[in-house]
């Protein structure tokens, strides 16, 4: 007789969501006090108990070998169960010493695999504002967005996007036991932390160098490698440049997901902005004139609805910091 499929909704414990094995459920519950759960013969009946008990939608995910897949929507959704595969292969060929076989099933934890991306508005101009967002697909985890302080440009930001996700892996698995995968549409932070066409990584030759290019100036970011280089202390990390002649259609969708909430949130930054300089020139009136018309966000203004600012999807200099 074939064994019946099962399903464990989890709806309070250490990671809520819909687990396929008891032994995967039971490390939710087993010593979660208040945790709440229940077996059922069909995911749709797993999902109306996790919606009955008012669990986020981030929450309501299937869970099967130790990675949340989202569950399809319609006949057209990408499985994405062949998609966590895919990554994962993909990451461990990017990582030069793959990590130690255990046993199949939970005990063979799945890598990190995080997209990061960013927006600059305008990029590399007075005035302007960036943020970036960093995306883990295979995680029951949002998209998490941040705005960029200081040197608001698009290579800054990705840098920056990089650091955070360092910091979400800590954060999803903090005895660093899984390999980080970063995904990034800057070839020069890649091209920085990872070997590329038979030539060593160039942040060994910024060492070397005293951090220094070639032509003796100083490596611009330089403050960010350093902390992704003490984060490849305790954890694996591999690198991937998205490219979009390259890798598959999906993969990109899943960078241009990442793209969008980071240009969403330079957007309202840019605005709060814009908001700001307004009520400035308001109160100033005539006084402000002439410091007016050399603010950047006051200039636009006029031209903020003809302006596009719809992506920074950049083609980035083959070389750039190249040592």
């Amino acid at each position: 007789m074939a064994k019946k499929d099962r399903f464990y909704a989890v709806a309070r414990g250490k990671t809520p969501g819909v687990y396929t094995t008891w032994k995967a459920a039971e490390r939710q519950v087993k010593g979660f006090s208040d945790a709440s759960y229940e077996k059922f013969n069909s995911f749709a009946e797993a999902t109306n108990f996790m919606q009955e008990m008012n669990c986020r939608e981030a929450d309501i995910q299937l869970r099967d070998s130790g990675v949340v897949v989202a569950a399809p929507r319609d006949t057209q959704s990408q499985n994405f169960l062949d998609v966590a595969d895919v990554l994962n292969d993909t990451a461990s060929l990017n990582l030069e010493e793959k990590p130690e076989a255990k046993t199949a099933g939970e005990d063979n934890p799945y890598h990190l695999v995080a997209f990061c991306s960013s927006s600059a508005i305008p990029n590399e101009l007075p005035g302007g504002v960036a943020a970036y967002a960093v995306y883990f697909p295979l995680e029951c985890t949002p998209i998490r967005a941040l705005d960029v302080n200081a040197h608001p440009t698009n290579n800054h930001a990705d840098c920056l996007a990089a650091l955070q996700a360092t910091s979400i892996a800590d954060e999803l698995d903090p005895k660093s036991q899984r390999p980080l995968s970063i995904h990034s549409r800057y070839q020069g932070l890649v091209y920085a932390m990872a070997a590329h066409d038979g030539r060593q990584r160039w942040i060994d030759n910024w060492l070397k160098n005293g951090w220094m290019t070639t032509d003796k100036t100083p490596i611009e970011h330089q403050d960010i490698y350093r902390k992704l280089l003490e984060a490849e202390k305790h954890r694996k990390i591999s690198w991937h440049f998205l490219d979009e002649t390259a890798d598959p259609a999906w993969m990109m969708e899943l960078h241009h997901k990442t793209h969008i909430e980071a240009e969403r949130y330079a957007r309202l930054k840019f605005h709060a902005a814009y908001n700001n300089v307004m009520k400035r020139d308001n109160a100033g009136a005539s006084n402000n004139e002439n410091k007016k018309k050399n603010d950047l966000p006051s200039l636009l203004v006029g031209f903020f609805p003809l302006i596009s600012f719809k992506t920074q999807q950049y083609v980035m200099d083959k070389t750039p910091h190249s040592g």
